[in-house]
């Protein structure tokens, strides 16, 4: 009985620990593809090296498509450095498209005279200017379309330098030319000749057709003008007249019909004159400012110090109301509006001053040695003027500046 008990008990304990039967094997359920990809490697940044500023002669200017305004001036840097062979940069002008900028770079005393033609975009020649005839005092500028060229007294097709016209090509000084501007209208130009200076002659935008002589006669005053500058509207010119050493006179008078506006006396005053005049037109006509240098009588020389200030005074067209005038010790060198009307670039030695035609207050300033001409671009992106050291015989350079991040 109990070998019985104990076979039992073994059986009971066999079937306890032997496994159960495994049933057959539960697929799992797939996932759905994930929408987000897999990670890739990042590449690293391009880094685009900064163009060190300014730019040498022949390297592309960096972009700047930001128009110059009161309200980004503390942007504006020096892009390019053209260097000249001459101290002095006597005139500058910019093509209506941007593109060219010429300037007429001389010795102080004149005796060596040269125009050179640069490429606003790298600063290449395209060509190489050779005058050979009369120097008037605005030596250089662009026809209102851009294709033609004046320098000194010849015209000049912008694209290639070909000579479209030479106006004093005779070997006798008194038959040189000594004004030109062209017409707003681009179809004619009016050129002064140095034995006929009382007389304007009006031709035709090529030189190949006299239209009108015009005696410069006002106020039973004969008048023997020098520079003309033309308004943008057309409807004004101004011209300069040497009263005597020691005096000089604007005359503004109206087109086309040439009757006598107003006449702007400087010098006459005390025992100081005035030397050299410069002026500029706004925009849109209504604004006439000019610089005037004043020199002591006594001193007899243009480049000794003078305790007279220097002057600028802003008139307001057609009333004539002089809107602003105030004095300045440093040598005045130019004059420009901005293309929109809203500053005023006084070039003055050492520096460039930006005025606001709103109020006429202060904006900004750049430092910059040299005495020269200011110009903007017909877009407002660039200011062209040139540097170096006033007086000195070292060569001069052209400088332009643009609105950069």
């Amino acid at each position: 009985m109990r070998k019985l008990g104990v076979l039992i008990g073994s059986a009971l304990l066999l079937v306890a620990c032997t496994p159960p039967a495994l049933s057959a094997p539960t697929a799992l359920p797939t996932r759905a593809p994930s929408s987000i990809p897999p990670p890739t490697s990042t590449p690293a940044p391009t880094i685009t090296p900064t163009v060190a500023l300014p730019v040498s002669q022949g390297t592309a200017l960096p972009l700047s498509n930001e128009r110059i305004a009161p309200q980004n001036l503390d942007h504006l840097k020096l892009l390019a450095k053209w260097p000249l062979t001459q101290p002095q940069i006597r005139d500058l002008a910019v093509s209506s498209d941007s593109q060219l900028v010429i300037a007429y770079n001389t010795t102080y005393d004149d005796n060596n005279q040269n125009a050179v033609i640069f490429r606003l975009d790298t600063g290449a020649n395209p060509w190489t200017p050779s005058p050979d005839a009369g120097v008037p005092e605005n030596a250089v500028s662009f026809s209102p379309d851009g294709k033609l060229v004046q320098i000194q007294c010849g015209i000049y097709n912008t694209a290639d330098g070909s000579l479209v016209h030479q106006f004093g090509t005779l070997p006798y000084r008194m038959n040189l030319c000594n004004n030109f501007t062209f017409f707003p209208d681009g179809t004619r130009v009016a050129v002064g000749m140095l034995h006929k200076a009382y007389m304007a002659h009006i031709w035709t935008a090529d030189g190949s057709q006299l239209l009108e002589d015009v005696p410069l006669s006002f106020n039973g005053q004969t008048v023997y003008g020098r520079q003309y500058t033309i308004s943008a509207d057309g409807s004004s010119l101004l011209m300069q007249e040497y009263v005597s050493l020691y005096e000089r006179a604007l005359w503004l008078v109206s087109l086309p019909d040439w009757k006598f506006v107003k006449k702007f006396a400087y010098g006459t005053q005390g025992k100081f004159g005035a030397w050299e005049l410069k002026w500029a037109f706004s925009p849109d006509s209504t604004l006439l400012a000019v610089q005037v240098r004043r020199l002591n009588e006594y001193q007899g020389s243009p480049t000794l110090p003078t305790d007279q200030p220097n002057s600028m005074e802003v008139w307001r067209l057609p009333e004539m109301t002089r809107l602003q005038q105030y004095d300045f010790h440093d040598t005045p060198c130019g004059l420009a509006f901005s293309p929109a009307g809203d500053l005023l670039a006084e070039r003055i030695e050492k520096r460039v001053i930006f005025r606001s035609t709103t109020d006429w207050s202060v904006v900004g300033q750049i430092e910059q040695d040299g005495c020269a001409p200011v110009v903007f671009t017909l877009d407002g992106t660039r200011l062209v003027t040139g540097g170096g050291k006033y007086l000195a015989k070292d060569p001069a350079s052209v400088l332009v500046y643009g609105v950069m991040p």
